[in-house]
């Protein structure tokens, strides 16, 4: 970055100059007169001290401006600093906010689980999920541990040809990889031959999928909910809180007979 003069500096220098000039002209014209060789160089050095004082003048000038000019630099990142971590602050307070509004909603939608058996449980949590984020398809497989497969137990406006999905293992199809690895996992990229979603309006591909896995009552299970709609990351959570209740719900039928 080039150094950039001020008004003042390019005065001090511009005053510099004139003095050397009429000090040049000054001797130039006593010489001309035939003035004494001594006088002629004490007023050169009266002139070269002149300059002398004028220049070391400029040059504190210099350093000064170039002090400023550091001071304001570092006052600017400061400021760019402490915006930063206002921003971030700001940020950080308005997460929590929507947290918060996450936690209400789940504690409001949890209260609507409810059923005297596993399978109005089941069905009250995809009816929650319909009406909340537009669940177009979904479907619940459990473990049948005799059997080592995972079959369907509970569905949601599913219509096919074909009847129910086949059972599958552990690892077999996305939906087994999803129960060995126990993470849920979000699809936007469908792959092609996945399940037809039929309805009165005529057949379609989800857009989005959300597979998410569960320990219910009797053993491991994974839930397959499809949407026209994408899903934010705080649906998703939420979502997958409301899974959560269901889970601790099922588990109280064996000791309650209701789940509330």
């Amino acid at each position: 970055m080039g150094f950039r003069t001020d008004k003042g500096q390019v005065q001090v220098l511009l005053l510099a100059l004139l003095v050397l000039l009429l000090a040049v002209q000054l001797l130039l014209g006593y010489d001309a007169q035939g003035g004494s060789p001594w006088g002629i160089l004490l007023a050169g050095l009266l002139v070269l001290g002149i300059f002398c004082l004028q220049l070391w003048r400029y040059r504190r000038v210099c350093v000064e401006c170039a002090r400023l000019k550091q001071q304001l630099e570092k006052a600017e990142e400061h400021a760019e600093n402490l915006q930063r971590d206002l921003d971030r602050l700001n940020a950080a307070k308005g997460k929590d906010a929507v947290t918060d509004d996450s936690r209400g909603e789940v504690q409001n939608l949890s209260a609507r689980i409810t059923g005297d058996t596993q399978e109005e449980l089941r069905t009250s949590y995809f009816r929650v999920v319909a009406e909340r984020w537009e669940l177009v398809q979904g479907l619940l497989f459990g473990e049948e541990k005799a059997r080592g497969v995972f079959a369907v137990q509970a569905s949601y406006a599913y219509f096919a040809e074909g009847g129910m999905p086949e059972p599958f293992r552990e690892g077999e199809t996305l939906t087994g990889q999803v129960v060995k690895e126990n993470q849920p996992l979000y699809l936007s990229d469908i792959p092609a031959g996945y399940r037809i979603i039929a309805s009165g309006l005529g057949r379609a591909h989800p857009s989005y999928i959300f597979m998410v896995p569960y320990q219910g009552a009797a053993g491991r299970c994974v839930v397959e909910l499809a949407f026209f709609k994408p899903l934010e990351l705080a649906d998703r959570e939420a979502i997958v809180s409301l899974l959560g209740v269901l889970s601790e719900k099922e588990r109280g039928l064996t000791n309650t007979g209701r789940a509330e």
